[in-house]
This record gives structure tokens, sequence and C-alpha cells, in this order.
């Protein structure tokens, strides 16, 4: 399956958002909520072989939560082959979005590809989540290959990972994931960045894991290894990622 769906979202004359662009396309379902966008799954997966592209665009002055209805659960196909999915994020200057979709769980013998491009204006605003775990609950879990590719005026951060079953060995060990099967991370860019920054709670250090690493061309980036995606959330929610989604933290 392939399918592609876009968004664009823009600020009105009195700052209330407008979504000139939502378009869909299953099993990629975009819904406006009070949240401001919710991603509903129009099928089961993503399957191997499926390839999702997803294209946001967040216009000067408007203010975008994108959030996810669930899980997104990859599965294996009969072939062995991965899905993959490829999201676009622009935020142009006086733009902030806030990305906090749930986490995507790779299942036994599935095998996922992603890359994820942002492109944030100086002057834009960004907190972008993104949380995999390997397998459901009693589950090794199958193989994730997440790529981020962060610019504004100048590259930003440029980063891949591979964890799971068919990583290269060492994956698991203290180097990359030190035997946790959930990895997420969140970038922080902009006035809305340094907020989140800011509020990042106090760690559990017998449960999770987590560094904050600020980034030459400015912002952080944020990691955080656990056993359970709770636990990771929890290190990772910050005023802005916890605030109500029809809200905005200071």
């Amino acid at each position: 399956m392939r399918a592609s769906a876009r968004l664009r979202a823009e600020a009105a004359a009195d700052g209330a958002l407008r979504l000139p662009v939502l378009r869909s396309d299953p099993p990629l379902v975009l819904r406006r909520t009070t949240s401001g966008v919710t991603l509903v799954a129009g099928a089961g997966g993503p399957l191997g072989g499926d390839h999702l592209v997803l294209d946001v665009d967040v216009g000067p002055g408007a203010r975008l939560t994108v959030g996810s209805a669930a899980a997104t659960v990859v599965q294996p196909d009969r072939t062995g082959a991965a899905a993959s999915s490829e999201v676009t994020l622009c935020v142009a200057a006086g733009g902030a979005l806030r990305w906090l979709p749930e986490p995507t769980v790779v299942t036994d013998g599935a095998d996922l590809h992603s890359l994820t491009t942002i492109r944030c204006a100086p002057g834009g605003s960004l907190v972008w989540r993104e949380v995999v775990a390997l397998g459901r609950h009693g589950q090794a879990g199958g193989t994730a290959t997440t790529t981020t590719v962060v610019d504004s005026d100048r590259p930003v951060l440029r980063q891949t990972l591979t964890i799971g079953a068919r990583a290269p060995s060492g994956w698991d060990g203290p180097a990359v994931a030190g035997g946790h099967r959930v990895v997420g991370t969140v970038i922080l860019l902009g006035e809305l960045g340094e907020a989140a920054h800011a509020s990042l709670p106090a760690l559990h250090p017998d449960t999770v894991e987590r560094v904050v690493l600020p980034l030459e061309a400015g912002g952080f980036a944020v990691t955080a290894l656990g056993s359970s995606t709770v636990d990771v959330l929890r290190a990772l929610q910050t005023r802005s990622c916890g605030a109500r989604p029809g809200g905005w933290a200071p």
C-alpha cells in the first residue's frame, strides 16, 4: 500500500488556526479536532511493504498541535519486506508546531524504515517527539531504523538509529540502547523549545536514562531510554508536551 497525505496550517487575521489544506489518504486520515489535528489510522498496520508519506506545512503565525488517536503498530507481511514512512515538517518564521504522536510499536518479525525531515525557519518554534518500542508486551520486537534530519538556516541535526533483531551487532550495548527496548527523542527549537527544555521533569534513574544534547545551531535534542513507553514518555513530558492539546503552555 502507498499513501500520501498533506496538511497546511495558517493563521487567520484574528489569529485563529486555519487549515486550507487537510488531505487524507487512507490509512493516513487527518481529522480537525479541538486539539488541532489528530492522525487516525484508517486501517491496521502499517504492514511490511507499505510506504506512507505525510507533509505538514505551518505558516507564519500559525500554532499547530498534531497528535494521534492511538499507537502505530507495525506488523510484518508474508514477504518479509520493510514498511517505510516519510514525514516532512516545515515551520515558517513565527510559526509553531507541536508534533506529539503516540508511540510506534514494531512487532515481532516487522521491519520499519522511517525518515523525518524537519525544516524550521529562524523565528519558528518546534517540539517534536518520537517514541519507538520494540514489540508488544512479552515480545522481543522487530527492527526499526529511524532517520531524523533537521535544518534551520543551516544544518541542525543528522541522526540515524537502528535497533532490534536485524540491527548491527552492539545495538543493545551501552553505546546505543543500553539493553532498553524503548527509545524516545524530543527535538526542541525556538521559543517553544526553550520553554519545554526548562520544564523537563526530574528523572527516576532506576527505570529510565535520559540525555539532553544542546545543538550547535540552537535548540536541544533529548533522548530517553527505558523498558516501557510509560517511563520514556514521562521522562520527555515537558509543559509543552503535557498541556491540553487545545491549549499552549507557557
